[in-house]
Order: structure tokens, then C-alpha cells, then sequence
């Protein structure tokens, strides 16, 4: 037991022995703190905005997804709907031959009919007349469908925009009845109307889409006189040149077939010849003179067609007809 006694006293006296070491020198420089404390700053820094650019990505990349999940089911919606308004079409065809096998047509049935039996018949603008409102309406909802799926050449595209465009018209000229909004637009005189009308018949395509362009410059240019006039002929102008649209398009069906066969089933169209059949006839003026006017123009207003809708204006002018309003005389 004493040797055991003896043997740790050894051992924890030699566990306490003191050893002389070299004292370690403590360096207080202040720069060398404050550059490792803006180190620390840094690396914070560094750490936050990595955190939020993480973040931000996470974001955006879900963001991303629910855009791609919006258009994916826009996509399948709209493809839906083209489903189904092809279906609509379809269904609408096979009603439109029944119809006309039971001899009890609607209008969309003449005109497709017009279209697709090389132009036989009246012009095709005739089918409005005498329509009401409601019907109106649902007419250009079938002209529409037709405009979206029967397309097969571009002769079918224009043929059923000139005709919504007229359709558009005579929903308009229906529906106009407030007395507001007609005091609020160009009610022409009846003469000055007819000379309008007058002018603007048997001009062709090309010819109604020049005169527009001078017709927009005019109001654009500030020379007008009385805006209403010219807006209500820019207005008439848009109408006249789907009509003409549709009377080119009615030639170009009948080009195909022989005279023969349908010179006795087409009526006169009633905005004039078209401008092929102008070219054909023998003119009885002599080119070296001037074309007499049958609006009573002089002949420096002859000629081309800003000088005639000028004179209008000026015959507009006449009647003492402007808008209603602060400082006109009409109103004293």
C-alpha cells in the first residue's frame, strides 16, 4: 500500500513541476482591428446580399412558372374556343343547306351562296334592306364566324370584311335614334346629300381609297371649313368603298362564267358600272376637253376630286348649316 502511496506522489508531483516558458507578446494595433472588423462587415455584407439574391431568384423563377402556367392555359382555352367555333361554323353550314333545300334562306345563306356560286344574282348588299335591329346583330355574328373560317383565298377575306363593315353601318343607322346624338352629327342637307351620293357612285375600289386619303388630309390639314361635313363624307366613304369592294368581287365571280348563262340573272348594281366595263365602252367626250360637271361646279373646280368636295362644302355653307352651339348665329 506505501508503494502504491509513493508512486502517484511521484506522478502528481511531476504533473505540478513549474516550466519556465517564453512570455507571448499581445499586439493592440488599432488599424489591424478596425481593417478585420470592416473585413467582417464585408463578409456580413456579402452573406445578406447573396441571401437575397437567393431569394429574388426563387421568386422569379416561381413567378416565371405561374406565367407559363397562365399561358399554357390560355393557350389550351383559346384553342378550346377555335374548337368551338369551328364546330359552330361547321353546324351553321350544314343548317344553311337545309334551308336552302327547303327554299326558306336566311340573309347569311344568300350570301354564301353569292359567294360560292360564282356571283349569280343581285348585288349583295341587298340583303339588309328591310332587316331589324335583332336581325342586324345576329347577321354579324355570322358574318364574323364566316370571316374567321372561311378563308381560303384572300377574294373570301375581303369579300366578308366589306360586308361587316356595311353591316357595322346599318347597326349604327338603326340604333342612332337619340336626338342627342343626332344633334350632335352632320344631318346633310337633301341636295347636297344627293350630290354626294351622286359623286360617290361608279367609282371603283382604288379611286373611293384615294379619295379617303385626301379626305383624311383635309382634316388632318385644318382646311376644312365645317369638319362635320367632311367627317360625315369619311364616313359615307368607308361604306361606298365595301359596296365597290363587293361589286369587284361580283365581277370577278362572274369573269368565270359565261355570258351567256348569266346575262339574264343579274340585276344592275346601283353604285354604278364597274370600273372594267367603264374601260370597254367608248367614251363620248373628247380627252383634249373637260368633263362637264353635273354639280354646277366652274372648271378650275373640275377635274380632280378635293376641288368637287370643296365645292360642296361651300354649297353646305349656303344652306347656312352649322353645328349648333356657343357663338353660332343660328342659336341668336
Amino acid at each position: 500500500m506505501g508503494k502504491h502511496s509513493g508512486s502517484s506522489r511521484k506522478e502528481e508531483e511531476k504533473h505540478n513541476l513549474f516550466v519556465w516558458k517564453k512570455k507571448k507578446k499581445v499586439s493592440f494595433d488599432l488599424k489591424s482591428e478596425k481593417r478585420k472588423q470592416q473585413e467582417r462587415l464585408k463578409e456580413l455584407e456579402r452573406l445578406r446580399n447573396r441571401r437575397l439574391e437567393i431569394a429574388n431568384q426563387k421568386t422569379k423563377l416561381e413567378q416565371d412558372k405561374r406565367q407559363a402556367m397562365a399561358y399554357q392555359f390560355q393557350h389550351n382555352w383559346e384553342n378550346r374556343q377555335q374548337q368551338d367555333q369551328r364546330f359552330l361554323y361547321q353546324q351553321s353550314l350544314l343548317r344553311s343547306d337545309i334551308r336552302l333545300r327547303q327554299g326558306r334562306p336566311k340573309p347569311i345563306d344568300l350570301l354564301r351562296k353569292h359567294l360560292h356560286s360564282d356571283g349569280v344574282g343581285s348585288s349583295v348588299y341587298v340583303v339588309f334592306k328591310g332587316l331589324l335591329l335583332k336581325d342586324l346583330e345576329e347577321l354579324r355574328g355570322e358574318i364574323g364566324l364566316n370571316l374567321d373560317f372561311d378563308t381560303a383565298i384572300p377574294t373570301y377575306t375581303l369579300f366578308w370584311q366589306s360586308l361587316l363593315l356595311l353591316c357595322d353601318w346599318e347597326i349604327q343607322a338603326a340604333t342612332d335614334n337619340d336626338s342627342l346624338q343626332q344633334k350632335s352629327k352632320l344631318e346633310l342637307p337633301s341636295s347636297v346629300k344627293e350630290d354626294v351620293e351622286d359623286f360617290l357612285k361608279g367609282k371603283t375600289h382604288k379611286e373611293l381609297e384615294d379619295l379617303l386619303s385626301q379626305t383624311e388630309s383635309q382634316l388632318c390639314s385644318g382646311n376644312a371649313k365645317v369638319i362635320e361635313f367632311w367627317e360625315a363624307l369619311l364616313t359615307r366613304l368607308h361604306m361606298y368603298k365595301a359596296r365597290a369592294c363587293l361589286n369587284e368581287i361580283q365581277v370577278k365571280l362572274l369573269s368565270d362564267v359565261e355570258p351567256s348563262s348569266t346575262a339574264n340573272n343579274v340585276d344592275v348594281i346601283d353604285i354604278g358600272m364597274p370600273y372594267e366595263e367603264l374601260e370597254r365602252k367608248p367614251s363620248p367626250y373628247n380627252p383634249d376637253q373637260p368633263i362637264p360637271c353635273k354639280l354646277g361646279c366652274s372648271n378650275r373646280e373640275r377635274g380632280p376630286n378635293t376641288h368637287v368636295m370643296r365645292f360642296l362644302e361651300r354649297r353646305l355653307i349656303s344652306y347656312h348649316y352649322l353645328p349648333t352651339g356657343k357663338g353660332n348665329p343660328r342659336d341668336n
